[in-house]
């Protein structure tokens, strides 16, 4: 689920000028949005990790890899919250390194 193919396929799913998430978001980056499509429950995505589950008792700490993690941290390097499109998002994974 975490390759960084399949995310490049979800992302490919949408047209160019979508929106596929915010930057500065726990539960609206990108990373985010795809990790709930693929979980089917609410996720909250943090530089080391993701949280999935619905009720807080129960929320479970999921490590993330390197590849999703140096994706988070160049869509995060503007400091203001901004949308990112389906362009944008495919630009910044094509410089990263597999992982």
């Amino acid at each position: 689920m975490l390759e960084k193919e399949k995310f490049k396929e979800w992302l490919e799913g949408f047209q160019d000028s979508h929106i596929v998430g915010t930057s500065h978001s726990l539960s609206d980056c990108p990373v985010a949005n795809f990790l709930e499509f693929c979980v089917k429950e609410g996720v909250m995505v943090y530089k080391l990790g993701y949280l999935t589950g619905s009720k807080q008792e129960k929320r479970v700490l999921n490590p993330m890899p390197v590849w999703m993690r140096n994706f988070i941290n160049i869509v995060d390097l503007n400091k203001k919250q901004t949308k990112l499109t389906t362009k944008q998002a495919l630009e910044i994974l094509a410089q990263i390194k597999e992982n």
